[in-house]
């Protein structure tokens, strides 16, 4: 283990006058550094190289800061900023809390809160845990970024122990959003039934999709229309089943990948035991239908928030060039086609008119989300599970932390997805920024007409 202290004690002797190239650090100086590499550790050889300064000076001065809480050596014996986090009083406690995957989503969610803070909750072994905590409309909500995402066990188990955490930290969350990125599932002839890049997916649940809509469902008194059903279902995943002892399980190189079908696979399906979120969802959406030529509310916050954003050096989060978002169809096993995108019908005014893609934004959609490495890497196979189940977009495998919601029993919770690609949202990266920024808009727009939790 790296001992500081002891460090400073061997080098006690070293006189840093016989080198006349090395400078005198300040307290200020190092601080600044370590503000600066958050939320990453910055090794203490890389602070002395950089500033050509005596490793000495660097050990001492860490030192002080980690004594005042400012900093913190790793397990590694790199230092890493400190930000505890305070104790919530109960009137402050958030209700809502945002989980995201990449970094352009958390940067895209933060965005859309004021009067943030970010704090780091430290665990054992040098593990972390990033909050945010703010206000979005009359909320107070909590994001943080999920470790890493995926079908490795450990990324699996990694985001799941993330979600427990967040929520047993937060209590009194009652609102969980999963806002980020994922893949469209297109449609080559219907217009209306074609996801694109840029556009949202809000996790509903398809059965209700051809119910018809009221623009008052689910706040008409009625809260029944809240309650699902059996039959309901938000998010889909897909594994694969063996088709013999032999088989391993999602082998996708093995000789079973090419006899795959629909049925290959074991579905699981998550359901909120409340359908308060969607209901909102699809009210703001058809208020905004109704009202022909007003601005709908998340079109202004994508606005806002890319103010906000370019600030940052980081990432741009302007919606790329048409151009960039080419449509393939499969034609067989590897082979595909380019196709052209569904246009809407030109005898139909009302489909020119509120087009939103014409002047940059994202056109909504509702249905369920969908995972599951196999069923997204082959296209015919996708496009199939997508088909049979109504599922709009798929995403990089969340079913550990949808699990984690249901088991900490949160029934209220949605999924919205800024597309990115026609995958799994992990593959077109010029598209991922704006994707991001598109559904952190939208969940805004559902916090500002979510009512707040009476005490």
């Amino acid at each position: 283990m790296f001992s500081i202290h002891s460090l400073a004690l061997d080098l006690s002797s070293y006189n840093s006058n016989n080198h006349p190239h090395y400078q005198l650090l300040t307290e200020e100086k190092v601080r600044e550094m370590i503000e600066s590499a958050y939320p990453n550790p910055l090794s203490l050889p890389d602070i002395a190289a950089t500033t050509c300064s005596n490793q000495e000076d660097v050990e001492r001065l860490v030192t002080d800061l980690c004594a005042k809480g400012v900093a913190r050596l790793t397990d590694l014996g790199q230092v890493k900023r400190v930000s505890q986090m305070p104790k919530v009083i109960r009137s402050q406690q958030p209700t809502v809390a945002i989980i995201t995957a990449q970094f352009c989503e958390k940067l895209a969610v933060d965005a859309m809160i004021d009067n943030k803070d970010t704090y780091v909750r430290y665990k054992g072994e040098g593990e972390s845990n990033v909050y945010t905590l703010g206000t979005i409309g009359q909320h107070r909500v909590v994001a943080t970024k999920l470790p890493a995402v995926g079908n490795s066990r450990s990324a699996m188990i990694a985001a799941g122990n993330t979600t427990t955490r967040l929520l047993g930290t937060f209590q009194h969350v009652e609102y969980v959003f999963l806002v980020g990125i994922g893949g469209g599932v297109p449609h080559y002839t219907d217009y209306h039934q074609h996801v694109r890049l840029g556009d949202i997916v809000v996790s509903t649940s398809p059965r209700r999709n051809h119910l018809g809509h009221n623009g008052h469902n689910g706040h008409n008194g009625n809260n029944s229309q809240k309650l699902p059903t059996r039959s309901d279902f938000i998010y889909v995943h897909c594994e694969k089943l063996r088709s013999s002892p032999d088989e391993p399980m999602n082998a996708s190189n093995s000789s079973w990948k090419e006899l795959q079908t629909v049925d290959s696979f074991n579905y699981r399906f998550w359901c909120p035991l409340s359908l308060e979120l969607q209901d909102i969802a699809r009210q703001i959406y058809h208020e905004s239908q109704d009202d022909v030529g007003g601005e709908p509310s998340w079109e202004r916050y994508i606005e806002e928030a890319r103010h906000r954003l370019q600030e940052s050096d980081d990432l741009e989060f302007i919606r790329p060039a048409e151009n960039t978002d080419k449509l393939y169809m499969s034609i067989g096993t590897n082979d595909v086609i380019e196709m052209a995108h569904p246009e809407p019908d030109p005898q139909d005014v009302l489909d020119e008119q509120t087009d939103p893609r014409k002047r940059g934004m994202p056109k909504i959609h509702f249905g369920a989300v969908g995972s599951g490495r196999l069923a997204v890497g082959n296209e015919q196979l996708r496009q199939d599970i997508a088909l049979k189940f109504g599922i709009k977009a798929f995403d990089i495998e969340f079913d550990t932390v949808i699990e984690s919601i249901f088991g900490n029993r949160k029934d209220r919770y949605i999924i919205i997805r800024g597309i990115a690609d026609y995958k799994d949202g992990s593959r077109k990266k010029e598209w991922q920024p704006f994707a991001a920024l598109s559904a952190a808009a939208y969940m805004k727009a559902i916090l500002c007409r979510l009512e707040p939790i009476a005490d």
